[in-house]
């Protein structure tokens, strides 16, 4: 199995969006998250979404958060649609606090179990095997 860093794959029925981001993860790792999703023919505009970040070690500052809500709120392709945010640590939990704090025109929320985060988003897709995630 490939040792991916950053996949993401589109449930288009249920107009469900999902981010996995894996291992050591930057400020250019993530902004390429968001890039690749957007240029995918698959991404679907007007979606919720869940942004996988278990198993994740951010390697960025709150100027970097600030940087990165510049480059979403600059993008006509951001979604702003109910986001769900899996953490499973204590560093990941902060900086998805921070990030939701200061970009206040979006509707997210952390979950550390599958189950938790798409009740939020109020579907019931299954968690997929990080092999059907690219």
């Amino acid at each position: 199995m490939e040792n991916k860093k950053i996949a993401h794959k589109f449930y288009k029925e249920q107009k469900i969006a999902l981010l996995t981001l894996r291992g050591d993860i930057d400020l250019i790792d993530f902004m390429t998250a968001f890039v690749n999703a957007w240029s995918d023919p698959d991404y679907i505009a007007d979606c919720k979404g869940i942004t996988d970040c278990r198993n994740c070690n951010f390697i960025f500052d709150e100027t970097d958060i600030v940087k990165l809500i510049g480059m979403q709120k600059n993008s006509p392709k951001a979604i702003l649609n109910d986001w769900a945010v899996l953490v499973d640590n204590p560093k990941s939990t902060a900086a998805a606090n921070i990030y939701h704090l200061m970009n206040s025109g979006h509707n997210m929320g952390l979950f550390s179990t599958w189950k938790a985060a798409t009740a939020f988003i109020q579907t019931d897709i299954e968690e997929p095997e990080i092999e059907d995630v690219q």
